[in-house]
């Protein structure tokens, strides 16, 4: 294991960066959690920011096997904030897959910035990491389920059977293989 400069720490794509969070970020960050279809409630800024140095702290060594990361997405020719990208273990799965969130804020959809943010984490967890396998969740309930499900396919995602259930929400889990991206890409 090794200390990582967690300023330096980005993921590159054709237009946007995927970096960690600063302090100045807070604002922005704030205002993508309040909007009503985002799944993480947090009612105050001050929780919001002992949530967020909280991750910072359990994301400060970088080790192959165990990668986790959350990190904002931003557009590089604004640079304007438009959601943010995670990667972390989840103990409902083996030690070696990672579960992947993603939000775009609601006045940045549709603008192809899931799919590319998903690509730019997807080309750093299968060449960097010594992971094999990410798994996403989408919740019946989600107002966007078909869209995030086509995404999902889009990006390499099988359905995983069957259906669970989780925190009493029916949602449908997804995994992608190493093998699998890498074969698409």
């Amino acid at each position: 294991m090794t200390n990582l400069d967690r300023e330096e720490f980005m993921i590159e794509t054709n237009r946007l960066i995927l970096r960690e969070f600063n302090e100045i970020d807070l604002d922005e960050l704030y205002t993508l959690v309040c909007q009503n279809d985002f799944m993480l409630t947090v009612s105050k800024k001050e929780d919001l920011k002992r949530y967020i140095k909280y991750l910072k702290e359990k994301q400060n060594q970088f080790n192959p096997d165990d990668t986790r990361f959350i990190l904002g997405i931003f557009v590089k020719d604004k640079p304007e904030f438009v959601g943010w990208s995670a990667i972390l273990p989840n103990t409902k799965f083996e030690s070696t897959q990672r579960e992947r969130f993603i939000v775009i804020s609601r006045d940045q959809r549709n603008k192809g910035y899931v799919t590319e943010a998903e690509m730019g984490t997807y080309d750093y967890m299968f060449t960097k990491t010594n992971h094999h396998e990410i798994v996403a969740r989408v919740y019946f309930s989600n107002p966007y389920y078909k869209l995030v499900t086509d995404i999902m396919k889009k990006t390499g995602y099988v359905p995983m059977l069957p259906k669970y259930t989780s925190n009493t929400k029916r949602c449908n889990y997804f995994i992608l293989t190493r093998e699998r991206y890498m074969s698409k890409r």
